[in-house]
């Protein structure tokens, strides 16, 4: 390791400005990156560039499995082991920092929340000498991480998922993110939205990011700019899915460990991508209460309709067969409002940044921000806001039409609907063309 305290669970660290390169460390578990916390609660780790270590760039949390996994602390005395994922970790920040080219992983997260915020980094070409895309790799890859933001970052060309939410992961927002020509799913909550620590649901909100030209890979990664499994409770509006390999939006079902219910999509456009615009486990015994709805939807990768799935099985595609899109809505009675535009265009340049949007019929589009029979306030969790940071909790996205910012931070217009995705549209002006990063 580079820089690493002697002692576990030190607080109110800062480490900035540094260039750390070439750690020679070893793989999860436990974690243990280039850049350590160890344990610590409070850190602020910025303007930092960590890069070309053998595995993990950076480790934030409990550093492994301490309980589950008592052998991988064979020989440290007692006092000096961690105790599971919960050992007072919380407050950490990590913001404009560039993680690249690392050997398996960008940042590991075990346990690094309550209230961590990472925002406005580069995250990229991480999983350099391509470890499982199943197993702790990732531009970041977290486990046990609530109440916590995750905004502004760019998660770029990594050899695995971009952002890989793992294990309880309950009450986090993820907002105004890039995730650009990754290898697996561009953004990928597992195991999340259960009843855990906080009392009443456990959301997790993911609204106005971009996700585009993911990557397939093995394991049941197959290229999907937002993905989820073993879970629960997503909200998924506002959001871009351009160009992916696989489907835009893919919710899967795979064992009766954690429920796949209550899943919201809207809000959002999707075009160009490989498979299908959406797929979504339909009602069932062990599937209920997911809703798609005001989407605008563009053609597929090959130019055709957008097709769409409601399958429970775990290889590509499930059992079920691909539907066209009236065969969607008159099937499972979702997207019943949406459109599908055949104009509609894009094109988005993974090196410069740059977006070009033909809209076509997006800005004269004016949907609800919520949905009927959303709750106005899905977060019902007791609030454990951030210090300094109290715009930051995900409750207060919702305004009376549903996200009241935009992908670049922008307002809104307040007492009229929103237009679909995360930039908006002026009326009459079906296309744009801006730059997407930095967004302020």
């Amino acid at each position: 390791q580079i820089f690493a305290p002697r002692y576990r669970n030190l607080g109110y660290i800062r480490v900035k400005g540094f260039t750390m390169m070439h750690a020679a460390n070893g793989c999860p578990f436990p974690q243990i990156g280039a850049l350590s916390t160890r344990q610590g609660h409070h850190w602020t780790i910025e303007d930092n560039v960590v890069r070309f270590a053998n595995t993990v760039g950076i480790d934030i949390g409990t550093e492994g499995w301490a309980i589950m996994k008592p052998e991988v602390w064979e020989g440290t005395s007692r006092g000096d082991r961690p105790e599971g994922p919960w050992c007072g970790v919380a407050g950490i920040v990590v913001r404009r920092n560039i993680v690249s080219d690392n050997g398996q992983a960008g940042i590991e997260a075990y346990g690094a929340g309550p209230n961590l915020l990472v925002e406005d980094n580069l995250i990229e070409r991480n999983n350099r000498v391509h470890f499982a895309v199943d197993s702790e790799a990732g531009g970041l890859k977290s486990h046990g991480v609530k109440n916590s933001i995750f905004r502004r970052n760019v998660f770029r060309d990594n050899d695995c998922s971009g952002l890989w939410l793992d294990g309880d992961a309950d009450n986090n927002r993820i907002t105004q993110n890039l995730f650009l020509g990754n290898m697996g799913s561009g953004c990928f909550l597992e195991a999340c939205g259960r009843v855990g620590d906080f009392q009443g649901l456990v959301w997790n909100l993911v609204d106005n990011n971009i996700a585009a030209y993911t990557r397939p890979a093995v394991g049941g990664f197959y290229g999907d700019g937002f993905y989820v499994h073993s879970g629960g409770q997503a909200i998924f509006c506002h959001n871009l899915a351009l160009g992916n390999a696989f489907y835009g939006i893919r919710i899967q079902y795979l064992d009766a460990r954690h429920p796949t219910h209550a899943h919201h999509i809207f809000n959002n456009i999707i075009l160009a991508n490989g498979r299908g615009a959406i797929h979504i486990p339909p009602p069932s015994e062990q599937v209920q209460d997911n809703f798609s709805d005001y989407n605008l939807f563009g053609p597929s990768g090959a130019g055709a309709q957008p097709a769409f799935c409601g399958g429970l099985g775990k290889g590509p595609g499930g059992p079920s067969p691909l539907v066209s899109f009236t065969e969607w809505q008159d099937t499972y009675g979702w997207d019943t409002h949406s459109i599908y535009a055949p104009d509609i265009k894009a094109q988005l340049w993974v090196r410069s940044l740059e977006l070009e949007l033909n809209g076509g019929p997006a800005a004269d589009l004016q949907f609800p921000g919520i949905p009927p029979g959303v709750s106005q306030e899905p977060y019902q969790s007791p609030p454990q806001g951030m210090a300094g940071y109290a715009q930051a909790d995900a409750r207060d996205a919702w305004s009376e039409y549903g996200i009241d910012i935009d992908y670049f931070g922008d307002p809104r217009p307040q007492g009229q609907p929103p237009t679909p995705g995360p930039l908006q549209l002026s009326p009459g002006e079906g296309s744009l063309g801006v730059h997407l990063w930095p967004t302020r």
